[in-house]
C-alpha cells in the first residue's frame, strides 16, 4: 500500500576530494483510500518526502550527518497543498577544515499551490516559499554543525552555488514576474533573481541583465542561468539563456476574448545566449535567434523562415572548466507553415550542442535515452 525510494543526488565535491556533500531524498506515499492514515495538524497527509544532507568520507565509507528537511502533502493533485519542517543546505564554499553552507529553515505553516507566491522545483513539485537563511559551518574535523559569520546569505532560496568562483544565485518566489500568456512563470533551480558574489559586494538583477541583453522593447519570458566559471583569462564568467517577447505581448491574457476570436500570430520569440563578465558587468553575447536558426538550417530538411514558430529549450551540462567552456544542449523544435499559415506537418526536432570559449556554434548530437530522463543527468 505505499511506495518507497531513495535518490541521491551529489551536491559538491571538495576541493582536495576527500569529502562529498551528499543530499537523500526518501519518500513515501500513504494509501488513504485503504484506510492507511497519518495525520498532521489534523489534516490527512498523501505522501511524506525526507531530504537528508550529509557528508560522505571516502576514505573511511562513513557519512556524518548535517540535518534534513520533511515535507508533507495533503493533496498530491492540483492544487497542491504541503507543509515543510526542518532545514536546507545549499553550500557556499569549502574551505580547508570546514564547509560553509547556506541554512533555509521553513515557516511551519500549510500552503497551497499559487497562494500568493510560485516556487516550483520542477513541472510537478512545489516548495513553501516562507523561509529565512542563515550562514552555518559544518567542521570537516569533528563534523558538527556551527554558525559563522564568515558570510552573509542573502535570501534564503540559493539556486546556485559554485565554490571555485565565489558565485551565488538566488531565486526570490516573490520577484515580480510578469505574466502574459506566452510567458512561463521561471522555477526555481534555472531562474536566478540575483546573482551575487560569496561576500556580496556585487549583485545583479534579473530584469536589469534582460534590459542589456534583449532587444529594444522586448520584455523578459523565461530564463535559465547555465553556470559560472573561471575562464582562461582569469574573468569570472556567468552565462544565461533569456527568452524575450515584443513588449505588446503583456496586452493577451488567458481566455481574452479577443485572443480567441482573432487568433493573431504568435509574436517572435527572442533567445540571447550570452556571458557576463562578473566583475566588469560587461556581457559578451555568444548567439541570438538569427544565429541559432542559421546553424540549425544546416541539418534542417525544410527552409527556416519568417513565420515559422521555433522553440529552443536550453539544458547546460555539469562540469565545464576553463579548458571546455560552457557546454549548452539545447532541445531545438521548428514548426513550418506554409504561405497562406498553414502548419506543415512534421515539425523538426534536434539536439544541438554548443561549446567552447565562445559558444557560438551548434553541432548536432543525438540523445539515446527517453526525454523523460532528460533531467537526470542534466542540471
Amino acid at each position: 500500500g505505499f511506495v518507497f525510494y531513495p535518490y541521491v543526488n551529489i551536491v559538491s565535491i571538495s576541493k582536495n576530494k576527500k569529502f562529498i556533500l551528499f543530499s537523500t531524498e526518501f519518500a513515501k506515499s500513504l494509501n488513504v483510500e485503504n484506510g492507511e492514515t497519518y495525520l498532521v495538524d489534523g489534516k490527512k497527509v498523501e505522501g511524506i518526502e525526507v531530504n537528508e544532507y550529509s557528508i560522505y568520507e571516502p576514505s573511511t565509507k562513513e557519512f556524518h550527518y548535517i540535518g534534513a528537511l520533511c515535507k508533507y502533502e495533503f493533496n498530491i493533485y492540483p492544487p497542491q497543498t504541503i507543509k515543510e519542517i526542518g532545514h536546507k543546505y545549499y553550500p557556499a564554499g569549502w574551505l580547508d577544515d570546514e564547509l560553509l553552507l547556506v541554512e533555509t529553515t521553513k515557516d511551519e505553516k500549510i500552503y497551497t499551490e499559487d497562494q500568493d507566491a510560485a516556487v516550483k522545483v520542477s513541472e510537478s513539485i512545489i516548495e513553501v516559499p516562507y523561509a529565512t537563511a542563515k550562514a552555518v559551518s559544518f567542521s570537516l574535523k569533528d563534523f558538527t554543525l556551527s554558525p559563522t559569520d564568515k558570510f552573509k546569505p542573502l535570501k534564503p532560496w540559493t539556486s546556485y552555488s559554485d565554490t571555485n568562483t565565489g558565485i551565488v544565485g538566488y531565486f526570490d518566489p516573490f520577484y515580480p514576474f510578469k505574466r502574459s500568456l506566452f510567458i512561463d512563470y521561471p522555477k526555481y533551480g534555472s531562474a536566478v533573481t540575483t546573482l551575487t558574489d560569496f561576500k556580496g559586494e556585487k549583485t545583479y538583477d534579473l530584469y536589469e541583465l534582460a534590459k542589456e541583453a534583449l532587444p529594444k522593447d522586448y520584455v523578459l519570458g523565461d530564463s535559465s542561468f547555465c553556470g559560472a566559471m573561471i575562464d582562461k583569462d582569469g574573468r569570472r564568467m556567468c552565462y544565461y539563456c533569456m527568452q524575450g517577447y515584443p513588449k505588446e505581448i503583456l496586452k493577451y491574457k488567458p481566455n481574452d476574448p479577443v485572443w480567441r476570436e482573432s487568433y493573431p500570430p504568435i509574436p517572435r520569440r527572442e533567445y540571447i545566449i550570452f556571458g557576463l563578465d562578473f566583475d566588469t558587468g560587461k556581457i559578451e553575447k555568444c548567439m541570438d535567434t538569427d544565429k541559432i536558426n542559421s546553424e540549425a538550417q544546416k541539418y534542417a530538411k525544410l527552409p527556416i523562415k519568417t513565420g515559422d514558430l521555433i522553440t529552443v529549450a536550453p539544458y547546460v551540462l555539469d562540469g565545464f572548466t576553463k579548458e571546455s567552456g560552457p557546454m549548452f544542449l539545447f532541445f531545438y523544435v521548428a514548426t513550418h507553415f506554409d504561405e497562406n499559415g498553414m502548419r506543415l506537418d512534421p515539425g523538426e526536432e534536434f539536439y544541438f550542442l554548443a561549446r567552447g570559449s565562445k559558444p557560438d556554434k551548434l553541432e548536432k548530437v543525438g540523445i539515446p535515452i527517453p526525454m523523460m530522463f532528460k533531467q537526470e543527468f542534466i542540471r
